[in-house]
């Protein structure tokens, strides 16, 4: 157990987080030890789970904000193919993290849990990057040490829906899971019909009233999921842009991240704003989903507001007879941006659409000037999270 965060909550509710990030595999294709291709199934090292790991980390001790539960601890497991088994904080000393192994995780789960049934109104935020194999809607967290027993590969991973259900008799009432794993189908699993899988903790009744759980995994099942060398996984880039915002509404007068528009973001990151190379390489899904506030933010978030000009496709200019847009906000110029349409810190022209990001909770509008002189304008919309498109047809902006 490392506790990165430790914050006495003096008997108040609190945010308690579990995160870990496991890249290195010794047991498995490329480790330190001898792997077994039959056990590994292609499975190798990871360099992106414990960059995930501590981006998550990152934004928890820097933004974290639940004025109904401040965050209180934080518990990191880490294992680093690169040797880097350490965390530093910003502004901080570098810090010895312990080794994401079976025996470590399971402490850590124990002792998580109990942090977490201190009292109703705690928040349980458990975060996972690493390998995972799938056996139906069955998932299995590989633990660092997955293959030491080829005999009982499975003891050396985490059933992460027994530990979900484990957790239903938790006394936090609002628990947030999210899971980047691959979720494709393990043949060693479907095929070894005893193969036993851990919840680490039992299942106890009675379950906890008004018990919220909201989970999201990186992929649907059966699916690979997709890190990026030295980098956060593309899941885990997302999830950060839609706490950061992403996923906010102002339903109560104030701008909270919230599960349900959480997932939107997440599925609109993975699609509508992903990159040409990044876009249905997987959707992220949701398990359970409860609706609840977690994060405040301190003002409303910036978010992206479009114009798409009807007839252009993904990775064409700008239409010739366009000369200007621009942007009004509640009635007000905001933004003129002219041909040539050199990108700027306010507009830029985006695979086939103007992108300019503006503060959500203000009505905008588009305007465009063609070369002929006419210009033309979109009636006035809110902007809330995750985006909003204006589409562009040739007769007239909609």
């Amino acid at each position: 157990m490392t506790l990165i965060c430790e914050r006495d909550p003096g008997g108040a509710p609190a945010t308690h987080a579990l995160v870990v990030g496991v890249g290195e595999y010794p047991w498995l294709i490329g480790g330190t030890e001898q792997a077994n291709a039959a056990l590994a199934e292609g499975m190798g090292q990871l360099s992106s789970p414990p960059a995930s790991a501590r981006a998550i980390t990152d934004w928890l001790l820097g933004s974290h904000a639940d004025p109904t539960a401040p965050l209180a601890t934080i518990d990191l497991l880490l294992s680093a193919a690169d040797g880097e088994q350490s965390y530093r904080p910003e502004g901080g000393d570098t810090v010895a993290v312990d080794m994401a192994e079976k025996e470590a995780l399971v402490a850590a789960i124990r002792a998580w849990r109990t942090r977490c049934d201190s009292h109703p109104g705690n928040v349980a935020l458990f975060f996972f990057c690493g390998h995972g194999v799938g056996r139906g809607f069955d998932l299995a967290l590989l633990a660092r040490d997955f293959g030491a027993e080829p005999e009982q590969p499975f003891d050396h991973s985490i059933w992460f829906e027994g530990m979900k259900e484990a957790m239903r008799s938790c006394a936090a009432t609002r628990q947030l899971y999210f899971v980047d794993a691959c979720r494709v189908h393990s043949r060693n699993l479907m095929e070894d019909y005893a193969a036993r899988l851990d919840s680490v903790m039992r299942v106890r009744t009675p379950f906890t009233i008004g018990l919220r759980q909201s989970t999201y995994y990186a992929t649907t099942s059966g699916a690979p999921a997709f890190g990026r060398p030295g980098r956060p996984s593309l899941f885990t880039e997302n999830l950060i842009k839609g706490l950061r915002g992403l996923g906010a509404n102002d339903a109560r007068g104030e701008w909270w991240i919230e599960t349900t528009g959480l997932q939107r973001a997440l599925t609109g990151l993975a699609d509508e704003f992903a990159s040409e190379d990044d876009r249905g390489l997987q959707a992220p899904t949701s398990g359970e989903q409860v609706s609840f506030d977690f994060h405040r933010l301190n003002g409303p978030p910036v978010v992206p507001l479009y114009l798409h000009p009807s007839w252009t496709e993904e990775g064409e200019a700008p239409p010739e007879d366009l000369t200007e847009v621009g942007v009004d906000a509640e009635g007000v110029p905001v933004l003129r941006w002219p041909k040539p349409w050199d990108d700027t810190a306010d507009c830029a022209w985006r695979g086939d659409r103007f992108r300019s990001d503006r503060p959500a909770g203000t009505r905008y509008s588009w305007s465009v000037r063609f070369a002929d002189g006419r210009g033309m304008s979109s009636a006035p919309l809110t902007l809330n999270p995750p985006f909003r498109i204006v589409e562009f047809p040739r007769d007239g902006i909609a």
